[in-house]
Formats: C-alpha cells, sequence, structure tokens
C-alpha cells in the first residue's frame, strides 16, 4: 500500500549515504606510454599511406572496467577492509537505529578461534544474535561489522540495507539472506511431509484397532440389511422368470390351438 511504502521510504531515508567516487587509476609506466605512443604514430602513417593499421594497443593489467562490481564474498583480509569506504559501516547503522529510539546499544561479544574472530550480538530485550556456522574473521573488527550485518539482516529482512552497505558486507547480506530462504523452504517441506506422514500413520491405527460395540451392532445391521435386500432381489428375479415360462406357456398353447383349428 501506499503508507507502507511510505513508510519504507522514511525508514531507509534515515540511512542514505553519498556515493563513494573510484580512486584515480593509477599513471601509466612510461615504457607503456612510449610504446603506445610509437605504436600511434605508426598506425597515422599508415593510415596516411592508404594501409589499414594492423596492430592495436593492449590495455594496461590491472586496469578498471567501469559497471564491474568486485565480488568480496570469497576474500581475506583486504576483501573486509573499510580503508576508502566514506559511507556507514554496518555497525554505525546499527548503534544509530537503537540511539535514535533511545534504547541501549548492542553488545558486542567476541570469541577468538584458533587466529580467527566470531561475534555475539545481543540487543535490547536479550535477543542474540551470532554469525552463521562457519563464519569467522581475521581482525575483531571485520567480526563486529560482520556481526552488525548480521544483525541488521534479522532486524530488517524486508528492507533493501545492503544497498547501503560496504561491498563486502553487501555480499554477506546477500548470501545470508539467500542461506536464509533455503532453510525456511527446507522447513516448510518438512513440515508438510511430517503432517503426510503424521495423517498415514492416523488411518493406520483406525484401522488396524477393534470396532467398538456399537460399530459391531451397526456393522450387523447393515450385513442384515445387504442380506435382507439380497433376499429380496432373489424372489423379484424368480418372480420374474417364472412370469416369462408362463407366458411362453401361454403362447404356445395359443399357436397349438390355432393349428388345430
Amino acid at each position: 500500500s501506499a503508507a507502507a511504502a511510505a513508510a519504507r521510504a522514511a525508514a531507509l531515508s534515515r540511512y542514505q549515504t553519498t556515493s563513494v567516487s573510484k580512486p584515480a587509476a593509477p599513471p601509466a609506466e612510461p615504457a607503456v606510454v612510449a610504446s603506445a605512443e610509437r605504436t600511434s604514430e605508426r598506425n597515422s602513417n599508415e593510415t596516411a599511406n592508404g594501409i589499414e593499421p594492423q596492430n592495436q594497443v593492449a590495455a594496461p593489467a590491472g586496469a578498471e572496467v567501469e559497471g564491474v562490481e568486485e565480488d568480496h564474498a570469497d576474500g581475506g583480509a583486504n576483501a573486509f577492509t573499510l580503508s576508502g569506504w566514506s559511507g556507514k559501516t554496518p555497525k554505525t547503522m546499527l548503534f544509530e537505529w537503537f540511539q535514535k529510539r533511545q534504547q541501549p546499544r548492542p553488545k558486542m561479544d567476541i570469541e577468538q578461534i584458533g587466529r580467527r574472530f566470531r561475534v555475539v550480538v545481543t540487543v535490547a530485550g536479550g535477543a542474540r544474535i551470532e554469525l552463521p556456522e562457519g563464519e569467522a574473521f581475521e581482525k575483531k573488527e571485520q567480526a563486529e561489522q560482520a556481526g552488525a550485518t548480521a544483525a541488521l539482516l534479522r532486524l530488517f529482512p524486508e528492507q533493501p540495507l545492503y544497498r547501503l552497505l560496504p561491498p563486502a558486507y553487501r555480499s554477506l547480506w546477500l548470501k545470508w539472506a539467500g542461506e536464509q530462504k533455503n532453510e525456511e523452504i527446507d522447513a516448510q517441506q518438512q513440515e508438510a511431509a511430517a503432517a503426510l506422514l503424521a495423517r498415514d500413520r492416523y488411518v493406520d491405527q483406525l484401522a488396524a484397532r477393534p470396532l467398538e460395540p456399537f460399530e459391531l451392532s451397526r456393522t450387523r445391521r447393515r450385513s442384515t440389511r445387504c442380506e435382507q435386500k439380497s433376499a429380496e432381489e432373489a424372489a423379484a428375479e424368480a418372480r420374474a422368470q417364472q412370469m416369462a415360462r408362463e407366458a411362453e406357456e401361454e403362447e404356445l398353447a395359443a399357436e397349438e390351438e390355432e393349428r388345430e383349428r
């Protein structure tokens, strides 16, 4: 509805950030520039002489391609760095949301596993939000930012807050949201299968249990009615056959009498 759309827009407006400008590309090495100039001069001469140039200058390695977003989901420590990011971090977004509502800031408990770190986020009311199983990070700050991302996903699953996150944590949001959706689908399928199994067991128990006295009497009455009905049908069939024989005999007698005349 329009009211719901306006509410979502108002909620997202609190987290609007400016876009991040890309760093300038590093200057080309002198050797590459000199090679490019020589190639350009040779192509110009060939074009002036009516010859189509054959060689083109290859783009230097490491050149940026516009419109391509780097995937940070499986990167190492550098993939989750926030250097160069001018927008709000996941932890800042989470803390500001509680601060604006005058609620206690979420508590983050760091857990070290070997040389990596995990975090458990406890929000107002005592709800605990843990990182998905198997998720651990090389630095405490990275674990806290990932924990804040998981908390935002748990609190606002229907809002596209991932669009405001740094690229690495945006990838985490999308990955975890997909896994959560798959888990919900699996749970629904298992629940449906369990309901069908329970129904089949109930039907089997009904079929295997002994009949109650009132059910036995009802069965006997039904059987008696069936027997009576069968006897009546047999008697009616016998009468019909007798009538058919009598009619045939009368017809034969009439024919014989007609011949005698």
